[in-house]
């Protein structure tokens, strides 16, 4: 991932976040904007958990996102007519998303 994108994220009142992201990635083919969309939810003592920065096991609590991808790159060009769903992890210093597309 490159230096930079954002996100912004919307907590409603029962700790479920909306999340709104963009950034963009670096391949040797060329690089890629991420546009993604998600929901992260749970018990409220996960969310607690998550919160305070704890590293909870994902399968505690829901995370997922659709992602869209822009790229002018012809070797990644197919990347620009797909939709992929994302399973997502919040760990201690970073999030990992598992990208699954769309079929």
């Amino acid at each position: 991932m490159l230096a930079g994108g954002a996100d912004w994220q919307c907590i409603w009142p029962d700790g479920m976040i909306e999340i709104e992201a963009r950034y963009a990635l670096e391949f040797s083919q060329g690089l890629v904007e991420v546009r993604s969309q998600g929901l992260r939810s749970g018990p409220p003592a996960v969310l607690e958990r998550l919160a305070s920065g704890e590293a909870v096991p994902g399968n505690e609590y829901y995370f997922r996102t659709a992602m869209r991808f822009f790229t002018a790159s012809a070797a990644l060009g197919h990347l620009n007519a797909m939709l992929a769903l994302a399973v997502g992890e919040r760990q201690a210093s970073r999030v990992r998303l598992t990208v699954y597309p769309v079929l």
